[in-house]
């Protein structure tokens, strides 16, 4: 007597479950807290109270924006984003380390426009690609971290 095999779809595993899940949009909720961390920030930058965290968020945007570009979501964005790599580079020349930071009103509005293109672009993709931009920027934030830590400490000696 041969055995029957019963065939099981277990609900976490259900392949046609998952494939919904990942080409649906992100859901809105999602999108209203990065939304709002992302305008807290801006308004940080605005009210001069800004911390490196706020500068981590909105350089975090920068690169989403660029990851969205390069997988040719929103390729419209690339001035912008240019725009915002120079304001990141001023905001690190003049502003000391531990101190609030401020940003003047043209550079808000290219931080304000870059959120704009980066939630056009989060309307335009699905799930997968969202997650795979995400997972982009992950991976280059890692490796410069990586970079940080192999690169030789500098240390001055004086010879006597």
């Amino acid at each position: 007597m041969k055995k029957s095999a019963k065939r099981q779809i277990r609900p976490l595993a259900n392949p046609l479950t998952v494939a919904i899940k990942r080409a649906s949009p992100v859901t809105s909720e999602v999108v209203q807290r990065l939304r709002m961390r992302e305008w807290s920030a801006i308004e940080a930058f605005a009210q001069g109270q800004a911390t490196s965290v706020d500068v981590a968020l909105l350089e975090e945007l920068l690169c989403m924006c660029l990851c969205g570009i390069e997988l040719g979501i929103g390729p419209e964005a690339q001035a912008t984003c240019d725009a915002a790599e120079l304001v990141f580079a001023a905001l690190r020349a003049r502003s000391p380390a531990n101190t609030p930071m401020v940003m003047n009103p043209a550079e808000l509005d290219v931080m304000r426009d870059l959120q704009s293109f980066h939630d056009q672009q989060r309307a335009a993709c699905n799930r997968r690609e969202y997650s795979h931009m995400a997972d982009m920027v992950a991976k280059a934030i890692a490796l410069n971290l990586e970079r940080m830590n192999q690169e030789p400490q500098r240390t001055e000696t004086s010879t006597a």
